[in-house]
């Protein structure tokens, strides 16, 4: 099975390392590089920078979305992290239809169904979204670029891939 470009063996040791390398910087920096898994799966894509700017994109749309709706609705604890998801997931279906639907047969055959705008998974988009809201949006960007970026070099340290 191939996820991201790479074997799935690959793929578990990218997020095993993200998950040992987040902690590590959390130790030392106090900063949630968006999640606990989210660095293994962003060193991953780091080569399809389209893919992040997408996953950053939805992650700060929900972020915003989710302040709007918070003045109308309590929302605390685990139903604001349930409603981010939710939230997050809703937001990057949304947006990959509408491309999807703007698209022409010929540009659908050439670049895909949703075209350049695809984000890392749903759930990605969420967790990156949480951590925003917490720490903000420059600590989590630079806290995730950090960190995807050391679990990228081991990654390919290890396995050349």
């Amino acid at each position: 099975m191939v996820v991201y470009g790479v074997t799935l063996d690959t793929a578990e040791v990218a997020i095993a390392l993200g998950i040992a390398v987040s902690m590590l910087f959390y130790e030392k920096q106090n900063l949630v590089p968006g999640g606990v898994i989210v660095p293994g799966y962003v060193a991953l894509t780091l080569d399809r920078p389209y893919l992040l700017l997408s996953t950053f994109a939805v992650a700060i749309i929900t972020m915003f979305a989710l302040k709007k709706v918070a003045e109308y609705v309590v929302l605390f604890g685990r139903r604001k992290f349930s409603f981010m998801m939710l939230m997050s997931f809703v937001i990057a279906w949304g947006i990959q239809s509408l491309v999807a639907l703007a698209l022409t047969y010929g540009q659908v055959a050439s670049v895909g169904p949703t075209g350049i705008f695809q984000v890392i998974g749903f759930i990605i988009p969420g967790l990156v979204a949480n951590s925003m809201e917490r720490q903000g949006i420059t600590k989590t960007i630079y806290a995730l670029t950090i960190v995807s970026v050391i679990t990228y070099v081991i990654l390919y340290a290890l396995t050349g891939k």
